[in-house]
């Protein structure tokens, strides 16, 4: 395989059943999978990404990762520029790998550019969950848009299901707890609204949050900013980011 470009991509290689805890990045990119494959697990699911896999992950995406038996080589290509980018998560099966790697020897951005328009097309979950599962994530993101605390043990419960073995199969599927998962939905709405400039008096209404000192408190946890910096902040370029 020819060398890739490196200062705006990156290949990583994985080894077999391999495991990378929860994580995020503070830019979007895109994940490319070249070879092998990884389960991936996130607020917006489990997905088998095989090799021709590519990932879209949005700024500040939270997610985990378990490699398969033979790992995985994976390239890493920032977000393309001038092109309006989904906020959310987006997976796409059967992509043109050997279009990408082609290009991304001499044009990472090109390569990232080519990939985006592949990721037009999104997938639904290779491992999807079972129907008392979605209805229980469903209430948790109702709950994040309106600032409701639903609890776990009463949602298994009204879908007739062991609120423990709910818990289990929560983490296991999405990758975090029902806490996390409804927190991580408010937040990422949050960064979206920050982004296009709503002030955050305005967003943590809309978001559901009790008030703005606990808007600033999540979205500094998550972001490492406080809504103000962070649409203030001159170095915030997603495009531009290396990989990390």
């Amino acid at each position: 395989m020819r060398k890739i470009a490196t200062r705006y991509a990156k290949k990583t290689h994985h080894k077999p059943n391999d495991s990378l805890a929860l994580h995020r990045h503070s830019h979007g990119y895109i994940a490319a999978v070249l070879e092998g494959g990884y389960e991936e697990a996130s607020v917006d699911g489990l997905y088998s990404c095989v090799t021709a896999t590519l990932i879209w992950h949005p700024p500040f995406h939270l997610h985990k990762n378990r490699f398969g038996v033979r790992g995985a080589t994976v390239l890493n290509l920032p977000s393309p520029a001038n092109t309006p980018l989904p906020e959310f998560y987006r997976v796409r099966f059967n992509a043109d790998i050997g279009k990408i790697i082609a290009l991304a020897v001499k044009h990472p951005i090109a390569a990232a550019t080519a990939a985006f328009a592949d990721l037009q097309i999104s997938s639904v979950p290779t491992c999807p969950a079972p129907s008392w599962l979605t209805a229980i994530a469903q209430t948790l993101r109702h709950d994040s848009r309106v600032g409701a605390s639903s609890q776990i043990g009463k949602l298994a419960k009204d879908q007739g299901v062991c609120p423990e073995h709910a818990t289990r199969r929560f983490k296991t599927y999405f990758g975090v707890s029902p806490s996390i998962y409804r927190r991580e939905h408010r937040v990422r709405r949050a960064i979206h609204l920050i982004r296009r400039g709503v002030t955050s008096v305005e967003t943590a209404y809309r978001c559901g949050y009790a008030d703005q000192s606990h808007l600033v408190k999540e979205f500094r946890k998550v972001t490492g900013r406080t809504p103000g910096a962070f649409q203030n902040a001159e170095n915030i370029n997603f495009v531009q980011d290396r990989i990390c």
